[in-house]
């Protein structure tokens, strides 16, 4: 509906004009234009089955002109919806969201309110379909929003300061079922509902003093008249509507104000306690007066809908870091698209996984792990590898806790809805502690990791010095004392291998940031490749030759360590070394602690000497060995570590043993571990 047009309705027996949305009427209530749903992939218990990826669609209540239009997300300029669905009647249909099967669940305002569900193939193609399940009463009058919870429950709010729950047992059949939980809010005109990465609703309240409020999991469950957990006030919102979570636990709310309507961001430490916080971020537009819809698509692209603006537009993810008024990516406005009063946009895409919390565990599995994402549903299935989690929490469209299953090496976790499976990418990568043993032959041994190739009963011009795993795709790099490489399911950058050395190379790190690596030589010299170079030992004068390298994570630098225990920092914090103290045996290795904030030194007579962060859990030193220590690891899930000898021992400290070489007939010495 364009600014200042004038139309009207009839609700209650109140004809409310929809010109100015000044909130004032006769009667107890006023009308507003928004929508209620996060991200507004939410659903049912039911368990989902993955299908193939469906068309990414954007659905969107029509409320003035009482249709529910849908647009693929492809779509942009003044173009016509590919379905348009006319089952409302005089309804006014506002707020939606998906179930778990894939359902479209539609709350209707018009008086005297009911929530509606449509099926995939009712929304297949333009008409006027039957719900299959419409729900009436008094917890839905003027329904204005909908927004489902871990088990599958329907949370809808209207717009009298009323929250009910109705119990997914409750949604199967029509009829007007007393709510499972009722819930009245502080102050009234309630317009909009997510759910956060907690399990804690946020309610956004535009007409009644500008709030947005939250409720704990606990508070639902009682119902009543709570006093919300948190209140956010303030002029940073101005009639806010529609409470939305991205994938880092920021919220975003559209003020709906016209003149003046924009979106602004708060970040999770602004939102955990009550009170006025300035945005962290505000989207200022003409086109945003009277936003009051969104919904975030697995770009990271945040789509708004206005009653009184640009009907649809959607800022991409870079649009979103700073404050401004940049042009929209995408515009979807004119007379073909049929808006008329469009409010909350539910999105029908395939999920997506943003991060992992922890990012390794144990390989025997049970390790509980957060997914963040976009597009999650109650009833999501997730996989590590090919094998199912134990266990899967769905807590929001953003939020899924998984317990891993047993496992080895690293792998994908992937989440699966009924509009699809999320793509692999690096952030979805999980590690099963396991390690692998290399020998100078080129003999690769794996224990509770996958085993991928190795240069084992293979010709080789110099015998292989060490091996570095690769943080990116979970293969190996093995590296030969003339540079050679040799990749195993790693990319391979280059070598130093056929090429002129003033020594020969002693050890490999792997780059996380980037993917590559780094080869070091005996006198320090330092090749990188896809890896930066920040400086090294070579050329200049050395008490004792270089035997180690590590990476520090949290700066992209590096630590030499020399056989004397001297110890030779590039863009990585010196923490200590044994250089210039006495020592029983020479150093072989060192190894970084996963966070950058530390290192240990290990001897061949199995000594450890840690600096920084890095504990202290013990080691061979002192202790009878049947061959000497040749290289260690961190264990990324426990923060201990592992020796390994050159007849394949393995020596565990306050990290978990998986099996060794030890005692085991080898064709050449180990010389080193990954």
């Amino acid at each position: 509906m364009a600014a200042g047009s004038r139309k009207s309705i009839h609700v209650a027996g109140s004809k409310i004009s929809l010109a100015t949305r000044a909130w004032r009427l006769t009667g107890s209530f006023a009308l507003v234009l928004g929508a209620a749903t996060l991200l507004t992939l939410v659903g049912t218990s039911t368990p989902a089955t993955a299908a193939g990826n469906v068309t990414p669609s954007i659905y969107i209540p029509n409320y003035q002109d009482n249709n529910n239009l849908t647009f693929p997300l492809t779509a942009n300029g003044d173009v016509a919806p590919a379905v348009t669905t006319t089952s409302f009647g005089t309804g006014n249909p506002a707020g939606e969201a998906f179930d778990g099967n894939g359902n479209l669940w539609v709350a209707t305002f018009g008086a005297p309110g009911s929530v509606l569900e449509f099926t995939p193939s009712q929304l297949a193609s333009t008409g006027s379909p039957t719900p299959v399940v419409a729900i009436s009463g008094p917890g839905v009058s003027q329904a204005d929003a909908i927004a489902f919870d871990g088990s599958g429950n329907m949370w809808v709010s209207n717009f009298f300061g009323a929250l009910a729950e109705y119990t997914a047992s409750q949604l199967t059949a029509s009829g007007s079922p007393t709510p499972a939980v009722s819930l009245s809010t502080p102050a009234g005109g309630e317009w909009g509902m997510s759910f956060d990465g907690a399990g804690d609703l946020w309610v956004g309240s535009y007409s009644s003093g500008n709030f947005v409020y939250a409720f704990t999991p606990a508070q639902l469950a009682a119902g009543g008249s709570p006093t919300p957990a948190v209140t956010l006030s303030g002029s940073g919102l101005n009639a806010p509507t529609f409470p939305t979570f991205d994938v880092h636990g920021d919220m975003w709310i559209a003020n709906s104000a016209n003149p003046g309507g924009n979106v602004v961001e708060f970040t999770p430490s602004q939102i955990s306690t009550s009170g006025s916080p300035t945005p962290t971020v505000t989207i200022l537009s003409p086109g945003l007066n009277g936003a009051d819809g969104l919904a975030f698509d697995t770009s990271g692209g945040l789509w708004v809908t206005t009653y009184a603006g640009t009907p649809l537009v959607k800022y991409s993810a870079n649009q979103l870091t700073a404050s401004g008024s940049p042009t929209p990516a995408v515009t979807v406005s004119g007379g073909s698209t049929t808006f008329d009063a469009p409010n909350g946009p539910a999105i029908a895409q395939a999920p997506a996984v943003s991060a992992l919390s922890p990012t390794s565990g144990s390989g025997s599995g049970g390790t509980k792990v957060t997914i963040s994402g976009i597009g999650f549903l109650p009833g999501s299935t997730v996989s590590f590898g090919s094998t199912p989690a134990t266990a899967v929490t769905y807590v929001s469209p953003t939020t899924l806790t998984a317990v891993a299953p047993p496992g080895s090496g690293q792998v994908d976790v992937t989440v699966s809805t009924v509009f699809g499976t999320s793509a692999t990418t690096a952030a979805d990568h999980f590690t099963y502690p396991g390690y692998y043993e290399v020998a100078s032959d080129g003999g690769i041994f794996a224990f509770n990791a996958q085993f991928q190739g190795s240069m084992g009963g293979k010709p080789l011009n110099a015998p292989i010095v060490g091996m570095a795993v690769d943080p990116m795709t979970g293969g190996y790099w093995e590296v030969a004392s003339d540079g050679g490489i040799f990749a195993f399911n790693a990319p391979f950058y280059g070598s130093m291998g056929g090429k002129p050395l003033n020594k020969p190379i002693v050890g490999i790190a792997a780059d996380p940031a980037t993917g590559g690596y780094w080869e070091v030589a005996s006198d320090g010299g330092i090749f990188n490749f896809n890896a930066p170079f920040s400086g090294s030992m070579g050329g200049k004068p050395l008490n004792k030759p270089i035997v180690g390298i590590a990476a520090d994570t949290a700066t992209g630098g590096y630590w030499e360590v020399a056989s004397d225990g001297g110890i030779f920092n590039f863009n990585a914090p010196f923490q200590g070394s044994m250089g210039g103290k006495p020592l029983n045996a020479p150093m072989v290795g060192i190894a970084a602690t996963p966070d950058g904030g530390g290192y240990w030194e290990v001897a061949s007579d199995g000594g450890i000497f840690n600096y920084g962060n890095a504990a202290f859990s013990g080691s061979m030193g002192g202790k009878h060995l049947n061959a000497p220590i040749v290289g260690m690891r961190a264990d990324p899930s426990s923060g201990g570590y592992q020796e390994v000898a050159s007849d394949g021992g393995i020596f565990a400290f306050n990290a978990p043993f998986y099996g060794s070489m030890g005692g085991k007939p080898l064709n050449k010495p180990i010389v080193g571990i990954g």
